[in-house]
């Protein structure tokens, strides 16, 4: 630049003149800064004559001028045009405006050099005429600058003056597009037409090649782009998400929250870390933090093609453009959100009209403290038979009809909807009586409380109504029911207490009468059996009368109606406006009769009959109490009878259970005896073979020979045999001395005793933790001996034999179980296994007596167990047995 625009100079009295022509002293001041240095005293003495010559306002008659050279020394560019237009005079600082040299451009027009001054000078007169040339402005289009001139009449000609302007035309044109980029925002509102239109409007004028916008993503950790110009797709990829922690510029301005300037050399200086992030002809960046109202919204990037030294001006220019945009972009996002939260708002409020629009119950909503109804369901239609009617205060709630239970119709302030307005009371559960459009009545039960706002102060209020009529109607049913019921239940209850301990059929009876007399009052009741084909009363009540009371104990005939209907249909019958016709004389004070059949199954063993002198007809109350003494009569029957059958089948089981000890215990004295009996002759029949094979068993032939020797082990097995009975027996008799027994070392004790048998044999045993059980220490050791010894007998052909014992504990016992590989047995013959001598295998394949398992079962049930048995041939056996916890 030249000279600073006029109206920019500091120390300047005038500021439409140009800076050096103030007047005065000021010299210091108005000078342009290159010429300060010199003595300008010579110079102002003729800069003063150009002064007044080009500021005066009447023409003068042209004069010659001093010596030009000082004008060649002016920063302002100066040029002498003569009558022809041609320039006569072209100062340093005017031949770099004209762009050539001065001897060059001599002798040339102004108007070829520089077209708008010469349009700007045509028509002036010179010398003779007068001659007004007001100031122009002139642009040179190749630097951009302006310059503002002023032609004054000089011997012959004119001399024209230029300074630059270029500034204050800057200004303006900022001022200018700044006014046009906020009425370009002005009319847009979404977010994404404000980024276009600030990025279109804004780019040119700051003279950016491109720019883009960018945002905090939702999750806070980043800034995405929400538009750009100018940009190739590849750097727009990499702008799309770009973490708080880049070192781009864009992210610099945003956690300064300060604007960012890079110059060439600032570029170059980070280029490592900008290496992909800008365009290839960048030469310049800025970054300026979007903030509206106090929030910062986002960032503006711009990026420069040319060289930008970022002045105070252009840096200014630059933050209220981005002002601008920070505005109208938080304009946009508030209408945004405005338009979501109301988009939101009418989505729900269609989806809670659809969803009230779908409760049973109908609903009203009133404002507070108005009173205005605002609102209501489908469901008023369905339960009123008529549309929601809003109304404009409480007063307009008498246009739906209520009725209190006395009959009044319910006042505007009373519904209770009203009450909550007034007083902010919840009401729960009132039921009203309405008037439902087509003139019928419903019952609706009502509920309304206050709803309040955030500030939990009530601003609207709301009522339900729910259509109880079917309700109040069962209700109604329902209380008459209980009611029946209890007295039913009352009559059940006494008539129970007083046959607790009754037993008889004729006590029964009395107190069924008792409790009918006493609940019912004025009534008549008789019991009766069938008897020779006529129904006798067994039990009557004392009131009645002689001749009655004769009749019905000689007995009515079994077809009389109301017995015989009972009988048929084996259910109370109810006759009302009662007359003699129905069979039973001496019955003329009587106005309803009842009969109750008391039948077990498809047997009758007899019926109730009631009479009443109060009126034609029993109430439902009175046929309750009929029906549950009935019933009660007969399950008292059925008691005793059932009663009278079990006393009886006790003592029969009690005399079978007195003879079957007996002859369990003549069994086990029989087989007591019988083995001890036997011990004598046996003893003799082996002394006498052990004699004989020593006397002459050297001599004997082979044959006579083997007849001793079975004689011989047939006296041993006999012998064994006796032994078993003899254990079997002393089962039975030996009485249980019950004590704590731990199984786990009963278990080992046997295994020791069985060592023996296991001798050149390969035995696994696995033993789990056994219990402790209150029994017979040396009788569950014979269990055990026999169950295990049983075990090794019947696995011994296996390669390798396999005992477990285990136990089980259940609610109120243990299960003890053990287990082989053995032989097993046929399922189907499981029943024999603890039958005294009953053996499922031949002698010659396992040896034994068949008393063992008889022994195990006698002694498990005696300590109150049982005892089975599982297996299946070839694959072992499980023996099982029960052992109570205490």
């Amino acid at each position: 630049m030249l000279s600073q625009e006029p109206g920019h100079t500091e120390g300047c009295p005038n500021r439409n003149t140009p800076p050096w022509n103030a007047g005065g002293d000021h010299r210091s001041h108005c000078v342009p800064p290159a010429n300060r240095r010199a003595d300008l005293r010579p110079l102002t003495r003729i800069t003063s004559c150009v002064r007044s010559t080009l500021r005066a306002p009447v023409v003068t008659p042209p004069r010659a001028l001093p010596d030009l050279s000082l004008l060649q020394e002016l920063a302002d560019p100066i040029v002498l045009i003569d009558a022809a237009g041609s320039l006569t005079f072209i100062n340093a600082p005017a031949a770099a405006l004209l762009g050539g040299g001065a001897a060059d451009l001599l002798g040339r027009t102004l108007s070829e050099m520089l077209p708008q001054a010469g349009t700007a000078l045509e028509g002036t007169q010179a010398p003779s005429g007068p001659i007004g040339v007001p100031p122009f402005e002139v642009g040179e289009l190749a630097s951009g600058r302006w310059w503002a001139g002023r032609a004054s009449p000089h011997a012959g000609g004119l001399l024209v003056h230029f300074w630059d302007v270029t500034e204050r035309h800057t200004a303006q044109r900022r001022r200018d597009v700044l006014l046009s980029v906020t009425l370009a925002l002005g009319e847009v509102t979404g977010v994404d037409e404000v980024v276009s239109t600030a990025l279109a409007a804004g780019l040119p004028a700051v003279g950016a090649a491109a720019g883009a916008v960018l945002r905090r993503t939702g999750d806070g950790e980043a800034l995405e782009l929400i538009g750009a110009r100018g940009y190739p797709e590849t750097l727009l990829n990499a702008w799309r998400t770009v973490p708080l922690s880049s070192p781009l510029p864009a992210l610099d301005a945003w956690r300064e929250e300060a604007p960012v300037y890079l110059t060439a050399h600032d570029l170059s200086v980070r280029s490592a870390t900008l290496l992909g992030h800008t365009r290839p002809t960048t030469h310049a960046l800025a970054a300026l933090p979007l903030r509206a109202e106090g929030a910062l919204l986002g960032i503006l990037a711009l990026s420069f093609d040319t060289e930008r030294t970022f002045d105070p001006a252009e840096r200014d220019f630059m933050q209220l453009l981005a002002g601008q945009v920070a505005q109208a972009l938080g304009r946009a996002q508030t209408l945004a959100a405005r338009d979501a939260a109301l988009t939101t708002l009418e989505r729900e409020r269609t989806q809670l009209s659809a969803i009230l629009d779908q409760m049973p119950v109908a609903l009203w909503v009133a404002e507070l403290p108005s009173g205005r109804l605002i609102g209501g369901n489908a469901a008023i239609h369905e339960a009123l038979g008529l549309d929601f009617l809003p109304a404009d205060s409480i007063d307009g709630y008498t246009q739906y009809r209520g009725l209190h239970s006395d009959g009044r119709p319910y006042a505007a302030h009373e519904w209770p909807i009203a009450r909550t307005i007034q007083s902010g009371e919840t009401i729960a559960g009132e039921e009203i009586e309405m008037h439902r459009a087509d003139g019928t009545r419903v019952r609706v039960r009502f509920a309304s409380a206050p709803i309040l706002n955030a500030q939990g102060e009530p601003e609207l209020a709301v009522v339900s109504g729910m259509d109880v009529t079917a309700l109040h109607d069962l209700s109604v049913t329902l209380e008459a029911r209980v009611a029946e019921r209890t007295a039913g239940l009352d009559a059940f209850v006494q008539f129970t207490e007083r046959s607790a301990a009754t037993t008889t059929v004729d006590q029964l009876a009395r107190a069924a009468l008792s409790v009918m007399r006493a609940t019912l009052g004025n009534v008549s009741v008789a019991y009766y059996e069938l008897e020779g084909g006529l129904w006798r009363a067994r039990v009557l009540s004392e009131d009645f009368a002689p001749a009655l009371a004769e009749l019905v104990r000689h007995g009515l005939a079994r077809e009389t109606p109301g017995f015989d209907e009972a009988a048929r249909t084996g259910d109370a019958v109810f006759i009302s406006n009662w007359d003699e016709a129905q069979g039973i004389g001496h019955t003329e004070g009587y106005g309803a009769g009842a009969f109750y059949p008391c039948a077990v199954g498809s047997e009758l063993l007899g019926m109730l009959a009631v009479g009443t002198r109060a009126g034609t007809d029993f109430t439902a109350r009175e046929r309750a109490v009929i029906r549950a003494l009935g019933r009660s009569l007969t399950l008292a029957l059925e008691r005793a009878r059932t009663g009278a059958l079990i006393a009886q089948q006790r003592d029969e089981l009690d005399s079978r259970a007195h003879a079957l000890s007996v002859a369990n215990e003549d069994l086990d004295a029989f087989a007591y005896s019988v083995s001890h009996d036997l011990r004598t002759p046996l003893r003799h029949i082996v002394g006498f073979q052990e004699l004989l094979t020593k006397t002459i068993g050297t001599t004997l032939a082979p044959k006579p020979a083997r007849y001793l020797q079975l004689i011989g082990n047939a006296a041993a097995q006999m012998d064994t045999l006796i032994d078993a009975l003899l254990n079997l027996a002393r089962t039975s008799q030996h009485p249980l001395r019950l004590q704590a027994v731990d199984l786990g070392h009963l278990v080992r004790t046997v295994q020791e005793d069985l060592a023996v048998d296991t001798q050149n044999r390969v035995v696994s045993w696995a033993v789990s933790p056994l219990p402790v059980v209150p029994g017979d220490a040396a009788l569950l050791r014979l269990v055990m001996s026999n169950l295990l010894g049983n075990a090794l007998k019947y696995s011994r052909r296996e390669e390798q034999a396999h005992i477990e014992v285990w136990a089980e504990e259940r609610a109120e016992m243990w299960v003890v179980s053990v287990r082989d590989n053995g032989a097993g047995f046929d399922p189907q013959y499981q029943d024999r296994l603890f039958g005294v001598f009953q053996r499922l295998h031949r002698p010659d394949e396992f040896e034994g007596t068949g008393v063992g398992l008889a022994t195990v079962r006698r002694i498990v049930q005696r300590h109150g167990g049982e005892v089975w048995a599982t297996a299946a041939v070839g694959q072992g056996a499980t023996f099982a047995f029960t052992l109570p916890k205490a």
